[in-house]
């Protein structure tokens, strides 16, 4: 089952954004997980757009607010509140979605674990949701934003870069394809199908135009637009069986369905977890009962046998004591009178055998 957007499914969402809410203005922001953000529009009709970390579109699912709104929403509201969106664009071929404002540029990655940031006109940041530190990049507050190394973009490709990445030895076209121009999956298959040649043909055994004719044919398909379905894996943005319904609500419903299950399997595991707690503490709280409950006994077993021999525990305490005054030593007490039951003396404490 498809969890993230691929490249292209990006592709798809971004190009029926730019005829849904392009014009609208932001009216309300939320962020409603750790990497998740609402953003409400007005002006073509309420509409709610949701952005994870693995996925973004309009959606029909109300998610809750937050009670206490986080530091990056309220900065969202304060910048773009009321602000116009004037354009929708794909960073190259990438996963990565920028929003166009009058002077702030609004960026989503779409890949790992996720981002959100706010920037100016000249890219320099001012707010993010997570703060990264990768191999090649530095994202924080005041640095200036840089995108991942690139990957080759499939509507741009030119015969010398085809050329260039079908040189490497040893590599199929389709995970060429995959790798350096981001068709994974079936795309590159498809794209191998277009230019006639084998889902496995060897880069040796293939030239660079043809190639190039694949994926110029599979870039036209996309360029006129989503024609969406859904197959065993999820939503298909460009399918020959299209679908009445825009990818949008596809992804939609996919994706906000799977979070839903998700957030039930979660409570569901969390009852669970607790009821095992209780269950544990239970067992050990009976455990300890039952061990007091045979001290109760116990003692009382032995308070009974006390009082029934009192009168004699009684006359071995004077008899100590008599002796001490005169001056002998606890060893030679305890050895004289063993015969009547004691065993041990120290301090305070003497030690009777009572039967």
């Amino acid at each position: 089952m498809k969890d993230q957007l691929s490249s292209v499914d990006v592709h798809a969402i971004v190009h029926e954004l730019s005829d849904t809410i392009v014009d609208s203005r932001v009216d309300k922001v939320f962020q409603t997980g750790k990497n998740e953000l609402v953003i409400r529009l007005f002006g073509k009709g309420r509409i709610d757009l949701v952005i994870a970390n693995n996925f973004l579109c309009i959606t029909n699912y109300k998610r809750q607010a937050p009670q206490n709104p986080s530091s990056f929403s309220m900065q969202l509201r304060k910048h773009l509140k009321a602000k116009e969106i004037k354009w929708v664009a794909q960073h190259e071929f990438e996963r990565i979605v920028e929003f166009g404002f009058e002077d702030k540029i609004l960026v989503f990655e779409l890949f790992s674990k996720g981002n959100a940031l706010l920037m100016d006109s000249e890219k320099k940041i001012l707010g993010l949701v997570n703060w990264q530190k990768w191999r090649d990049r530095v994202l924080g507050v005041g640095q200036t934003y840089e995108c991942p190394p690139e990957r080759l973009n499939p509507m741009k490709a030119t015969l010398e870069q085809v050329t260039e990445e079908l040189s490497v030895e040893g590599k199929t076209v389709a995970s060429v394809l995959a790798t350096r121009f981001s068709l994974f999956g079936k795309w590159a298959k498809k794209a191998c199908a277009l230019a006639e040649i084998p889902e496995d043909a060897m880069v040796a055994d293939v030239d660079a135009e043809t190639v190039l004719k694949g994926i110029m044919a599979l870039a036209d398909i996309f360029k006129k637009g989503p024609t969406p379905s859904i197959d065993e894996e999820g939503p298909d943005p460009y399918s020959q069986e299209g679908r009445s319904l825009t990818f949008n609500e596809l992804v939609d419903e996919h994706f906000s369905t799977m979070q839903i299950d998700q957030a039930e399997e979660g409570v569901e595991k969390e009852v669970d977890e607790k009821r095992q707690k209780l269950l544990t503490r239970l067992a050990s709280h009976k455990e300890l009962l039952a061990t007091s409950l045979s001290d109760i006994e116990s003692e009382r077993a032995k308070g009974d046998l006390l009082y029934q021999h009192m009168g004699q525990v009684q006359g071995l305490m004077a008899q100590v004591k008599a002796m001490r005054d005169k001056s002998i030593a606890d060893d030679k007490i305890v050895e004289a009178l063993a015969d009547q039951g004691i065993v041990g003396l120290e301090g305070c404490m003497v030690t009777v055998e009572l039967n």
